[in-house]
């Protein structure tokens, strides 16, 4: 057998070695999504989806919240599906993720944040800064991976009232795993109150009511605005058109939603984008008020020019 013909066997081989593209598939492309803010480059990381029940919510009676849900397409017997994002803002100067996603906390079996981060470019090693809107499962556990930090050259930061009541060790409500993360960072870890400066272009608003210390953080640059608000929401189908439901895992429900309220007002008003933690992915996009409530308008899901 001449060269020329060994070398086309071997190739046809290969490619017939190689799966077909037909058939189904059933992966997803990465969870991760490019949004600027100024000079600053802001990266959605989605670490998963959990299922709410219709029933966690209170203000409006649940069938009305099944049916808006319904309405959007987006319920099914398990509830309704609901995204766990976080947001990593590279400044130039530092690299600061906010929130951590769940890992397996709750018995949900989420973690998909470390894998996104990768794909997007970045390793958990280039993040110099983690702040965290509160200490729910699913906004810390995510800190740890194998029993280890997750981001060894990380400083975490968290509201100091959050911090005093979650690791109270009367709290019984605290998730173990938000115990261990907060302990493997150790002098790594550190609170921060209203008032405070972390690092420049980014700013601490209190945001009470969903946890005694909930914060949401406003990042600026060159006259863009981006607040990252956490779980202001738990339901967008809901809670954007009735502000007033709250949400059964909510501290203080009167607290809550009055921030929420002022949140919404406020960011309508100026026409500040904004990111949430449980609004479909990306969960970026900007408010409209409309009558009593607001429409939420996403942004478009399109490379950066």
């Amino acid at each position: 057998m001449g060269a020329r013909r060994f070398v086309l066997c071997l190739l046809a081989g290969l490619l017939f070695a190689l799966p077909s593209p037909a058939g189904r598939h059933d992966t997803q492309a990465p969870g991760w999504f490019r949004y600027a803010v100024g000079d600053f480059t802001v990266t959605a990381l989605q670490d998963g989806v959990i299922n709410l029940p219709p029933g966690g919510f209170k203000g409006i009676p649940a069938e009305q919240i099944q049916a808006l849900s319904e309405r959007a397409f987006s319920y099914s017997a398990k509830g309704v599906p609901t995204s766990v994002n976080a947001y990593l803002v590279d400044t130039g100067a530092h690299r600061i993720l906010v929130d951590a996603g769940n890992a397996d906390c709750y018995g949900w079996k989420l973690g998909g944040l470390a894998a996104n981060l990768k794909a997007s470019g970045y390793t958990p090693d280039n993040i110099d800064i983690v702040v965290l809107t509160h200490l729910h499962g699913d906004h810390v556990c995510g800190l740890v991976e194998g029993g280890k930090k997750l981001f060894p050259k990380a400083v975490v930061w968290a509201d100091a009232k959050e911090t005093a009541y979650w690791l109270d060790a009367q709290n019984k409500a605290t998730p173990a795993g938000a115990r261990t993360a907060v302990a493997l960072y150790g002098k790594d870890f550190r609170t921060f109150k209203p008032g405070d400066a972390i690092a420049p272009g980014m700013t601490i608003v209190p945001t009470p009511g969903h946890t005694p210390g909930h914060t949401a953080f406003r990042f600026e640059s060159k006259g863009a605005v981006l607040l990252m608000f956490g779980d202001i929401v738990h339901n967008p189908f809901v809670q954007f058109a009735y502000p007033e439901v709250s949400v059964m895992s909510d501290f203080d429900r009167a607290q809550a939603i009055a921030t929420r309220q002022a949140l919404f007002a406020k960011a309508a008003a100026e026409n500040t984008a904004v990111a949430g933690s449980h609004v479909a992915f990306p969960g970026i996009g900007r408010l409209r008020k409309d009558g009593t409530g607001y429409v939420f308008v996403p942004v478009e899901f399109t490379p950066q020019p």
